[in-house]
């Protein structure tokens, strides 16, 4: 089955400083081969010249709405994503649309990306949150991917269907809000996804925009927040020693995550939600893998 003719999605995006490299997301959405009903960026107070390149493209394009948000003086990672996202959502009718997308200003992706994953959805009424895969390029130009689990769709790019995106009441204003979803959309029944022949070219490597090290780090208070088993995050952390950056990126997400016990303790999930995910965890560290179609 291909991609209903009335499957219509909005898109939600929060920037802040990307001037360098807005344009690349700005002319993959507007090249779409499956047109957004709406675009309502969030401009969380850009100093760069980001304001400008958006209102350029606004002025051309209806469906394009720009949000201008006071500058904080600083960039606020995990919560203030959402806290922008959330100013925009205010401007969606959910009865015009099928499906709702949040989507970073630093990727750029084919023409057929929306078509394509929309496309999966309308042939799976179960699939709830989905995204493709985003890969980087490498100092030799070559593409390397930013590896996830099949089941979780990836922060950058998030196309949730409506009704599930309802069910789980939005997204949780803090770290984690990208893991807190899936979790909380698998215990409701719903499957997550990412499909990697979907690609996004990440113009950054994921987590790195406060720098790599400091990503890492908060990835790892991230998975303490999410009530990840002790044993999962151990294997993870041994796991991303041998990945960029070598060595130090496994110490500083096992460094995060001890920081979350000693210093934070409260976690963002119940304890439904925590027994459910360290179960999932545990079958993955056994090798039970969710079949997938």
């Amino acid at each position: 089955m291909g991609v209903l003719v009335n499957s219509k999605y909005a898109i939600i995006s929060a920037v802040r400083n990307e001037a360098e490299i807005i344009k690349s997301t700005l002319n993959s959405v507007v090249h779409q081969e499956l047109t957004p009903h709406k675009w309502v960026i969030v401009d969380d107070g850009s100093t760069d010249g980001t304001t400008q390149i958006l209102k350029e493209y606004e002025r051309e394009y209806s469906w394009i709405e720009v949000i201008e948000k006071n500058d904080r003086g600083h960039a606020k990672l995990g919560g203030g994503v959402v806290e922008s996202f959330n100013v925009g959502l205010k401007e969606i009718d959910f009865r015009t649309i099928d499906y709702i997308v949040k989507l970073d200003g630093d990727l750029e992706f084919e023409s057929d990306y929306f078509k394509s994953l929309i496309s999966k959805f309308e042939n799976n009424p179960k699939l709830g949150i989905a995204s493709g895969l985003t890969y980087f390029k490498s100092s030799n130009n070559s593409l390397v991917k930013e590896n996830a689990p099949l089941h979780y769709a990836i922060g950058p790019s998030k196309v949730y269907r409506v009704s599930c995106f309802k069910e789980i009441n939005g997204l949780v204003q803090d770290l984690g809000w990208d893991v807190i979803d899936v979790i909380r959309a698998q215990s409701l029944g719903w499957e997550t996804r990412n499909f990697p022949e979907l690609k996004l070219l990440h113009l950054r490597p994921m987590s790195s925009k406060a720098g790599i090290m400091r990503g890492r780090f908060r990835n790892g208070l991230t998975d303490y927040l999410t009530g990840y088993h002790p044993l999962f995050l151990t294997a993870r952390s041994i796991y991303r020693l041998f990945h960029y950056p070598y060595i130090f990126g496994g110490i500083m997400i096992f460094s995060g995550y001890v920081y979350g016990q000693i210093k934070v303790r409260k976690q963002l999930v119940t304890a439904t939600e925590k027994k459910f995910i360290q179960k999932q965890q545990l079958k993955r560290l056994l090798g039970i893998k969710p079949v997938r179609k």
